[in-house]
């Protein structure tokens, strides 16, 4: 569904008319505090070789962490929309990598 180019911006729609009197509905609900969704990112590593590069390897550990992450709240029917774009989420992944090489024969 996406966010569109402007989900911020308060809409409204006419054309609902009953008998002589112009009808006006909300188009969209807007959340005033909508921000960017932010990531920080940390990553450490450590490359190494032994014996004349024979064994090679590399230690590797991350941390991720993104919030405000943008998500299409749900709200009831009876206010005339089905969802509100806002900031609710977070997301945090954060692990170990390691890899190791070997040249066990070494020849002209």
């Amino acid at each position: 569904r996406g966010i569109g180019y402007f989900p911020y911006v308060q809409a409204f729609n006419t054309g609902w008319n009953q008998g002589t009197n112009t009808g006006v509905l909300l188009g969209g609900v807007t959340d005033p505090n909508l921000t960017w969704e932010t990531s920080q990112i940390t990553n450490i590593g450590l490359d190494f070789a032994f014996l004349n590069n024979r064994i090679e390897g590399s230690v590797e550990w991350f941390d991720k962490e993104s919030v405000d992450l943008l998500y299409d709240q749900p709200l009831p029917m009876s206010t005339g929309n089905d969802a509100i774009t806002t900031n609710v989420g977070s997301i945090a992944n954060q692990g170990w990598e390691f890899m190791i090489r070997t040249r066990n024969i070494v020849s002209r």
